[in-house]
């Protein structure tokens, strides 16, 4: 099977979009992958942030009720 110019020029453009969009999903994955991981980790450390105010804060208006009483 032989193909003529027009054809070839034409994979040539297949073949170059191919490896663009896998370079582009390749890209977008991996940037994706890494905000989820520090959009966890951020998470994590505001939901520790709040508990630790929130025990404070219990713990102060728990002795100042004590200490009223």
């Amino acid at each position: 099977m032989s193909f003529d110019a027009k054809q070839l020029e034409h994979f040539d453009w297949l073949a170059k979009w191919i490896r663009m969009n896998a370079a582009a999903f390749k890209s977008a994955h991996s940037n994706l992958w890494q905000a989820g991981v520090y959009g966890f980790g951020a998470f994590g450390l505001l939901s520790a942030a709040l508990g630790v105010s929130m025990r404070r804060t219990l713990r102060a208006n728990e002795s100042g009720k004590s200490q009223q009483g």
